[in-house]
């Protein structure tokens, strides 16, 4: 906190570290036009929408369309894809969940892979 008592530092956002990246990609797409004469038409995106909805309805003619990073999507199928492990194996029937024609670690992999 010794920048701060100095007075070199400049705050220039309040608030959490997603309200800070969505105001900022804010500022950046509503400058594109008058500096650049430019319009963003997508947005990489790590799958956070707060950013992203800052930013969609930036341009009057069109809408901007986000584009998820494919390495967050397969960590977030990955993670989701955890019945196998909560169920020990075990369906609520009473019924494997693995085996032939079953959700295995193979068949995860590959839902994460497409």
């Amino acid at each position: 906190m010794e920048h701060v008592a100095s007075g070199d530092c400049d705050v220039n956002c309040r608030g959490s570290s997603p309200a800070m990246e969505a105001e900022g990609a804010a500022v950046l797409w509503n400058r594109s036009v008058e500096r650049h004469n430019i319009r963003y038409k997508w947005m990489v995106s790590d799958g956070d929408s707060k950013a992203f909805n800052t930013v969609e309805d930036t341009y009057p003619d069109f809408k901007v369309v986000k584009l998820d990073c494919i390495g967050h999507v397969q960590k977030r199928m990955g993670k989701h894809l955890t019945l196998k492990a909560k169920t020990k194996g075990k369906l609520a029937d009473g019924k494997p969940i693995g085996g032939r024609g079953h959700l295995s670690d193979e068949r995860i992999k590959q839902i994460q892979r497409y």
